[in-house]
């Protein structure tokens, strides 16, 4: 077989925004510092990521993908199915184009197209953006050369292969708009501080309720920027105080952070991550159970930002800490603060230096 000689690079993930965020902003930075590399994302056929990718300069190809569940399913056995499937579809392209590298930031669909990288000795960096290693990543982690994380206490987890980086962060957030034209593109008045909700890409329907009933205690003291999520079936009445919006554009959720005086919002990493690099005072509400928590009590424990439990937090309480934030200038920026120092803002590059060392040594 004839292999290609143009420097393919190989970016993966999905499932959620979150593994497919901070690939997008090393892929944009890659692009720039090698232009004449040709950058492919593998993901799902139906997933978000194909979503997201799509008004990128990254080339999609959609595989079967699985997802491996630890507790007793029949899904489990269609899925294994998938997954042989998806490891098949891997081998062959990954054979036809001769990729100089696969970048991976968690997702089942790269668990095939890792263990087929390895099988035809293809270099593997994977990112550990969340403090708890997800099923995922420890699945490829000892097919990968180097695995990168965002929290110092992730190093302990994949010992000699970790790298302390940080998380990427989109180009996006690299040009943001100032606030007085972020307020003009939303169609929001500078007289009330502006207060953006949101629970990722796919919606969180716990927050977009929470929301909704928050608003008669919030009207006229705030205005709202509710960021609903592509999935999310919750009929909400916008007005020119409370902007709704199903799904925005990366370039659309920094205007609004920008515009922002507070932000309300998951416990997932992208959003933590662009949370600190601009320096915006944040309530949090992890999805309960999940790694989210683990990266919100990080969050607690350096004082970064306000984390509410969904399960325990009435529309009241999120109102009221609402309020509380905007009244406390003081405290508010202090939290912003603490978070920005939470997190490395030089990742992008570093992880950009250590692909270009792989490829090029």
């Amino acid at each position: 077989m004839v292999k290609s000689r143009k420097v393919n690079i190989i970016f993966s993930g999905g499932g959620t925004g979150g593994s497919v965020a901070p690939l997008l902003a090393l892929a944009q930075n890659l692009s720039k510092q090698r232009p004449e590399w040709n950058l492919v994302w593998i993901g799902t056929n139906h997933g978000l990521e194909k979503v997201m990718v799509k008004d990128t300069k990254l080339s999609y190809v959609g595989i079967y993908s699985g997802k491996w569940r630890r507790y007793f399913s029949l899904k489990n056995i269609i899925d294994w199915f998938r997954i042989l499937i998806g490891f098949f579809q891997s081998f062959i392209y990954l054979a036809k184009v001769n990729p100089r590298l696969i970048m991976s930031a968690g997702g089942f669909v790269s668990v095939p197209l890792v263990w087929a990288g390895w099988l035809l000795r293809i270099p593997v960096i994977v990112h550990q953006q969340d403090v708890r290693p997800g099923l995922a990543n420890k699945l490829m982690a000892p097919a990968a050369k180097k695995v990168t994380t965002t929290f110092k206490k992730s190093i302990n987890d994949y010992g000699k292969k970790a790298v302390f980086i940080g998380n990427p962060v989109r180009e996006e957030f690299d040009n943001v708009p100032s606030r007085e034209q972020a307020l003009k593109e939303f169609d929001l008045s500078s007289s009330l501080p502006v207060v953006t909700i949101t629970g990722g890409g796919s919606g969180a329907k716990a927050i977009n309720y929470l929301a909704k009933e928050a608003w008669p205690i919030l009207q006229g003291k705030c205005q709202i920027i509710h960021i609903m999520g592509a999935n999310s079936s919750l009929n909400i009445l916008g007005s020119r105080e409370y902007k709704v919006f199903k799904f925005v554009s990366a370039q659309q959720v920094a205007a609004a952070f920008s515009a922002s005086d507070l932000v309300i919002a998951r416990g997932g990493l992208a959003f933590i991550t662009e949370l600190s690099y601009l320096r915006k005072p944040a309530i949090f509400i992890p999805m309960p159970r999940t790694h989210q928590e683990d990266n919100t009590q990080i969050i607690q424990d350096n004082k970064a930002g306000l984390v509410l439990e969904e399960d325990k937090t009435t529309a009241k309480d999120l109102a009221n800490e609402i309020l509380r934030l905007l009244e406390d200038k003081s405290r508010s920026e202090k939290l912003a603060e603490n978070l920005y120092n939470l997190i490395p803002q030089d990742s992008k590059e570093k992880l950009t230096e250590i692909i270009i060392s792989y490829v090029e040594k």
